[in-house]
């Protein structure tokens, strides 16, 4: 096949699939030695000193493996299965975590189980159902969890690690009228976002 047949105007055709890719993508994803360290898997190029119209001279189909000569002379070598692999087309194609917009009656529903904190914090099956049921519904419960900060820290960082903040790690909250903010009554609280001012608000 003719290169000019398979890469046009950066858009590849191969494997049953379309993909287009920036030049300057490919330019700064070279795996070359002089662009790229294998042994750390970091860049070696300056990112910054690609030109951004850059356009290769020459592109030359060999077997499996497409050639880009690019105005400075450098050549950049790219296996099409690797392009196919990491293209944003074919990215998109592969399975997405599924979401199910649930409200009271559709949760009751599925019946879904809560973990029990011992297990939860012993097994990683009880971990992944958790984790499974959290991304799902985007709600799960945990239960039997001791009422105490410690517990609920032990929890947390089961789950994922415990953002500092102005309160510090973890806090006690309590009704405190002193401090003037209904936040610390026993007042309901409509919908609301805190934090919002923080560079990472509370989720």
């Amino acid at each position: 096949m003719d290169s000019s047949e398979l890469f046009s105007k950066s858009k590849l055709q191969y494997a049953n699939a379309v993909m287009r890719f920036d030049y300057v993508w490919l330019r700064d994803h070279c795996r070359s030695a002089s662009c790229y360290n294998s042994k750390t898997h970091q860049r070696s190029l300056d990112t910054a000193s690609v030109d951004l119209c850059i356009k290769p001279k020459t592109i030359r189909l060999y077997e499996s493996t497409l050639f880009f000569t690019w105005p400075d002379g450098h050549v950049t070598r790219y296996d099409l299965d690797w392009l196919v692999k990491n293209s944003y087309e074919v990215q998109k194609l592969k399975v997405i975590q599924p979401r199910i917009l649930w409200n009271a009656k559709l949760y009751q529903q599925a019946q879904v189980p809560s973990v029990d904190f011992q297990s939860f914090l012993e097994t990683n099956d009880e971990l992944k159902k958790f984790l499974q049921n959290l991304l799902l519904y985007g709600i799960a419960f945990v239960e039997n969890v001791p009422p105490t900060q410690e517990h609920t820290e032990k929890l947390a960082e089961r789950i994922s690690l415990i953002r500092e903040t102005i309160y510090g790690r973890m806090w006690y909250f309590t009704s405190d009228f002193s401090r003037g903010d209904t936040a610390y009554t026993k007042l309901a609280l409509d919908r609301h976002t805190d934090t919002t001012y923080f560079q990472e608000p509370c989720g």
